[in-house]
């Protein structure tokens, strides 16, 4: 029904959606008690918004197929553990971004026989 490339820019936009629910969410956690550092991690959450989709968009169409999984891979895995702790809200949403990070992984490595992290092995 769906290609699996298409399926994952689906979720990666959805992702890029739920950052900004994180981000929204962490903001309003900050006006009832504030936290520095989650400041920080609702700005970075506001921030991957605009590139998940900028991305999704404008850069991963224009480049090779097989290399956009290893790509969402790292942002969403990364983005997805520094949204863990912003608010009960981005906890899920967290928890979806690195299981939507460790599939692009696993189908990054089942697209190619020889990927470049298992080369020097």
């Amino acid at each position: 029904m769906f290609e699996m490339d298409k399926l994952m820019r689906i979720l990666s936009i959805l992702m890029g959606l739920g950052s900004l629910i994180a981000a929204i969410s962490g903001f309003v956690d900050i006006a009832n008690e504030f936290v520095l550092s989650n400041i920080f991690l609702s700005i970075h959450a506001l921030i991957m918004f605009f590139l998940i989709n900028f991305y999704e968009f404008k850069i991963f169409p224009e480049i090779d197929e097989s290399n956009n999984y290893y790509n969402r891979s790292i942002v969403h895995t990364y983005s997805g553990f520094l949204i863990l702790g912003v608010s009960k809200i981005s906890l899920g949403i967290g928890i979806f971004s690195i299981v939507l990070g460790l599939i692009n992984l696993f189908i990054y490595l089942n697209k190619n026989t020889n990927p470049p992290i298992l080369e020097n092995t």
